[in-house]
């Protein structure tokens, strides 16, 4: 699915630009932000920042 068809609930992978490998999953909220796990918390943050920014892709898994 493409980035800019993007919908609240669809979930967020990133991948590790070295190696391309999948290593964090987000749930998107709408306007930028995904819902994530970070031990030892759960928090709201923008969909792109310093530690997670390269997107792998986005899919919709309940269709």
């Amino acid at each position: 699915m493409a980035y800019s068809q993007r919908r609240r609930g669809d979930l967020v992978f990133y991948y590790q630009p070295g190696t391309h490998t999948i290593w964090h999953v987000a749930i998107y909220l709408g306007h930028n932000r995904v819902i994530e796990s970070w031990p030892p918390c759960v928090m709201v943050a923008p969909i792109s920042n310093n530690q997670r920014n390269v997107i792998a892709g986005i899919k919709r898994p309940f269709i």
